[in-house]
């Protein structure tokens, strides 16, 4: 186990490596492309949070992300690449800092119409930088001197990854201040464009919490002054009003003076800690309202949560805090129910404005093609499918349609070239709408140059596959005029039976997150995942036998193909391993046989996965929807089980696998106990003398 742990060690560490080269490498090649997709900036950061906060905590460090009200919420560029820069630098800030705090603070520094610049700068109370020292460091492989690579351990790649990065991104990296024993402050910049989109879930959780909030005292006590004001101004940002103490006595002292209705208390505090500062206020007579008490720490431990619920304290707040869990936590200890906050509001945007508008599908994948035909006309649009560019350039001509969303590639035509022609038709046939009609592309690739092909081709607008319902529903409430026959339309919407589908049997799928994305139609998914069973089970031999061929250009489309289907279907990790391999094939690049076969071998597995729920899903149907004619099935199954047995006691077995699913067919327990063990022992002589006994139970009972 030793020599184990350490060989795991080692080879991480080597990875990282291998991986900071290559990021340097595709840098100074200029083959490093950026995503261009709208993202949440909290989400961001919360994944930063997680890591970093942990990393933090298990050196007893406090960790803080300080955003100023002004920067934009919703963002569009690359995500990814501006957490690697985040999680590089505060990776550092933890790594030299032995006690004490880092913080993150963001703030603009830049509007420009639709774009805006933002500073993330990262502060520690670390170890700090001598100016000797300062002046290697953003120097490849390089730290501030040996010693420090021996101590701490790291490639010394860090720093100008992330300085390269952010000047991809239109800004810099740069250290701003150290001093020795001190600590220091990295910042970096970089430009985004701020996305139209509003973030309906959180103005309305802020909205309806308000109400409740506005007219709370709260009390922060923390002996950290940093700790204690970002607490403080997020807290007011929210609605309450907020006052600050910088420890228990102090906080006792205020509460004698004047009611609060909630305390936020620190639990690591000189003297007297939070808990027993707790204690004190629960049992202190002069204290006319005993407030609602929540303990602040950055330790998730067990012994904090015990003592809390020992104590009767009435919630638990982890550091580094998030808006979202500061609401949530306000509400459940001031007694108001999460249910009462819409914390669902809209899982999609509503397109009641649009209801009745008529909208080209053009998609030449069929199971991309049902989920997103269905998740519209759920929604009360009226939608036409085009298979290809050159039936939707017929269709077009023949329809006034208020948008076409249209794929991008697809046989014969694609949809680049499809929507040229489109807006072409408007001078050839003299008419402006060719030049007006909407037109949304749908694309699995994500890339800035991707979407601006698609733009300069005479698209509005842009959507990433998977398709997000949300950002689709938006893009077509800006882009289609509001409908004056809405009130006559209804949404077709199905209404489900309860039926218990068995999820957890697909192997490699974010099951809720899918469902959300298909509007939590369950029935829907079911269906794309027969489609898939029947018609997709051999694509990946498919793209095997074009690679052996050496025809890359075939197996790029094959696997983009392939890429979207398994999106939509929510398999995350084959969904990166066809991502990749596409890229690769895009370049004419042959990819290694192992990483092929690990991809191969991932792909048969989700495959089989579908296989075994198929099986699951058709076996629990047959029992929800037995009837009275169950007892006719039964025989008639009998019948062809007894005819099997000779020839295929496999079949014989499935289907017996079938009769006993039938609830209502008559036989009694006893002979279908003994049918079963001895046709699944191969005791043929003795099943077929059963079959024959259970055939005329069964005509008897009829």
């Amino acid at each position: 186990k030793n020599y184990i742990v350490k060989a795991q060690g080692a080879a991480t560490s080597l990875l990282g490596i291998i991986n900071d080269i290559l990021d340097v490498s595709k840098i100074e090649a200029g083959k490093l492309d950026l995503e261009y997709v709208e993202f949440n900036l909290q989400s961001t950061l919360d994944n930063v949070r997680n890591i970093i906060g942990y990393k933090a905590s298990e050196k007893g460090l406090e960790f803080h992300i300080h955003s100023n009200d002004d920067v934009p919420a919703l963002l569009i560029g690359d995500s990814l690449r501006v957490g690697q820069i985040l999680s590089n630098l505060c990776n550092n800030a933890v790594k030299f800092t032995e006690n004490g705090s880092i913080e993150i603070d963001i703030k603009v520094i830049e509007r420009h119409d639709k774009n805006v610049k933002l500073q993330f700068c990262i502060q520690d109370s670390g170890i700090g930088i001598s100016p000797e020292q300062q002046d290697n460091l953003f120097q490849e492989f390089n730290q501030a001197d040996s010693s420090i690579t021996r101590r701490f351990g790291g490639s010394g790649l860090g720093l100008i990854i992330s300085k390269k990065l952010s000047q991809v991104m239109g800004g810099n990296t740069w250290l701003e201040t150290s001093s020795l024993g001190l600590g220091s402050t990295f910042c970096f910049s970089a430009i985004f464009e701020v996305s139209s989109m509003k973030n309906p879930e959180w103005e309305q959780k802020l909205k309806e919490a308000s109400k409740k909030l506005s007219d709370m005292n709260i009390l922060i006590v923390d002996d950290n002054p940093s700790a204690r004001d970002y607490l403080l101004k997020a807290v007011e940002s929210i609605g309450p009003k907020c006052s600050s103490v910088s420890s228990g006595q102090e906080a006792i002292n205020a509460l004698e003076e004047k009611p609060f209705d909630l305390v936020f208390m620190d639990w690591k505090m000189p003297n007297m800690d939070g808990i027993e500062a707790s204690k004190m206020i629960q049992n202190n007579r002069h204290i006319t309202k005993t407030p609602k008490i929540v303990i602040v720490t950055a330790y998730g431990r067990e012994e904090v949560i015990t003592k809390v619920r020992e104590s009767n304290l009435d919630g638990l707040l982890l550091k580094p805090i998030s808006a979202s869990t500061l609401l949530e936590t306000l509400l459940q200890a001031l007694g108001a129910s999460p249910q009462s906050v819409k914390t669902d509001i809209d899982k999609k945007t509503s397109l009641e404005s649009i209801r009745g508008a008529k909208i080209l599908l053009v998609e030449d994948n069929e199971i991309n093609k049902e989920f997103a035909q269905e998740m519209l006309q759920s929604e009360g649009l009226h939608v036409d499918v085009a298979n290809d560019g050159l039936e939707a350039i017929e269709k077009v001509k023949g329809t006034r349609y208020n948008a076409v969303l249209m794929d991008i590639q697809m046989p014969n035509l694609d949809g680049l070239r499809a929507t040229e022609r489109i807006r072409e038709l408007s001078t050839i046939l003299g008419d402006e709408y060719y030049k007006t009609l909407p037109i949304i592309g749908l694309s699995a690739n994500a890339m800035k140059n991707h979407i601006d092909q698609s733009i300069s081709a005479g698209m509005n607008d842009y959507v990433v596959k998977p398709i997000d319902p949300k950002r689709l529903f938006t893009s077509l409430l800006k882009w289609i005029e509001p409908q004056q026959n809405t009130q006559n339309t209804q949404a077709s919407k199905t209404i489900e039976a309860e039926f218990d589908y068995d999820f957890s049997i697909l192997e490699d799928v974010d099951v809720d997150e899918t469902l959300s994305r298909m509007l939590d139609n369950k029935q829907l998914y079911v269906n794309l995942l027969e489609k898939f069973r029947k018609n997709h089970r051999d694509n990946f031999d498919k793209i095997k036998n074009l690679i052996n061929t050496d025809n890359f250009e075939d197996a790029a489309d094959e696997c983009h193909m392939l890429k979207g289907l398994c999106g939509n279907l929510g398999t995350k990790e084959l969904h990166k391993g066809l991502e990749a391999l596409n890229t690769q094939l895009a370049a004419s690049e042959k990819p290694d046989k192992k990483s092929l076969d690990l991809l191969e071998e991932r792909y048969n597995k989700f495959v089989t996965s579908v296989d075994r729920f198929s099986q699951s899903y058709s076996h629990q149907k047959a029992k929800e929807n037995h009837d009275s004619s169950d007892y006719i099935d039964g025989v008639k199954l009998l019948e062809s089980i007894y005819a099997n047995l000779e020839s295929d006691v496999g079949l014989a077995i499935d289907q017996f696998e079938e009769f006993d699913n039938l609830a209502g067919d008559g036989l009694n327990s006893k002979t279908r106990s003994e049918l079963r063990i001895n046709i699944e022992n191969f005791e043929l002589d003795k099943a077929k003398e059963l079959l024959q006994q259970a055939i005329q139970e069964l005509q008897d009972a009829k």
